[in-house]
C-alpha cells in the first residue's frame, strides 16, 4: 500500500533562468544556522552525519541597488555543512508561473525548495525558515508522511499550522521527514527544543 501510495506523490521541475544574484546580508540568521548545526550535528546519527541534514531559506522584500526585484526567497544550496554556512551557500530562488522552481545561478537549491517556496505564499508573515531533519519537542505534528521534495508536504504543513493562533514563530514537525520552523524575526530561533527522531521510527499500525 505504501508503494502504491509513493506513486501518487508530485514532484516539480527547477531550471536556471538567469545569472547567479548577490546574496543580501543577513549575519544574524547565519550565525543561528551555524549554532543549530552544531546541536543537529550532535543528535543526528547514521548516513551523512557529517553534515546538516535539512536547509535553511529567507525572505527578501528588499530591492537591490544593481535592479528592481522584490520576493526573492533565499535558499540554501545542496550538500553543504551548516556549521560553516555563509551568504556563498545560499541561491536566490522564486516561484515561477507553471508551478516549478526558477533558480539564479549554476547551483541547485535545496530539494526541499517547492514546499518552501509554497509556503512562503501562504505564509506571508513569515521570513525565515528552518529545517531540520530532527524533530522539536511539543511542535505539532503532520498527520502523513510525505517524502523528502513531493508538494503534497506543503496542505500537510498548513494543516498542522492552522492548529497555532499566531502567523508566524512556530514549528512544525514533518511527520518520517524532521522539522520546519517558521519565524518572522529570526531572532525568535534562538532556542528551538530540538530533539532526535527515534531510530527506527515506526509510522502507522
Amino acid at each position: 500500500d505504501r508503494v502504491t501510495k509513493l506513486t501518487t506523490f508530485t514532484r516539480v521541475p527547477s531550471r536556471s533562468v538567469g545569472a547567479a544574484i548577490e546574496v543580501p546580508s543577513e549575519a544574524e540568521f547565519f550565525g543561528l544556522i551555524r549554532d543549530h548545526a552544531e546541536r543537529f550535528h550532535e543528535i543526528i546519527h547514521g548516513v551523512n552525519h557529517e553534515r546538516m541534514l535539512g536547509n535553511a531559506s529567507f525572505r527578501c522584500a528588499r530591492g537591490f541597488p544593481s535592479f528592481k526585484r522584490e520576493g526573492l526567497i533565499f535558499v540554501s544550496r545542496r550538500n553543504v555543512d551548516k556549521r560553516f554556512i555563509g551568504p556563498e551557500a545560499f541561491v536566490a530562488t522564486e516561484l515561477a508561473d507553471d508551478g516549478s522552481v526558477a533558480y539564479y545561478g549554476d547551483i541547485k537549491p535545496s530539494v526541499d525548495t517547492p514546499i518552501q517556496l509554497r509556503l512562503y505564499d501562504a505564509l506571508p508573515d513569515v521570513n525565515y525558515m528552518l529545517h531540520s531533519h530532527t524533530y522539536v519537542e511539543g511542535a505539532t505534528f503532520t498527520d502523513e508522511p510525505v517524502p523528502c521534495g513531493a508538494i503534497e508536504e506543503v496542505d500537510q504543513i498548513l494543516l498542522a499550522r492552522s492548529q497555532h493562533r499566531r502567523s508566524c514563530d512556530f514549528a512544525i514537525n514533518v511527520l518520517g521527514h524532521g522539522s520546519i520552523y517558521f519565524a518572522k524575526d529570526c531572532r525568535s530561533m534562538r532556542d528551538i527544543p530540538w530533539i532526535p527522531r527515534p531510530i527506527p521510527e515506526v509510522i502507522g499500525g
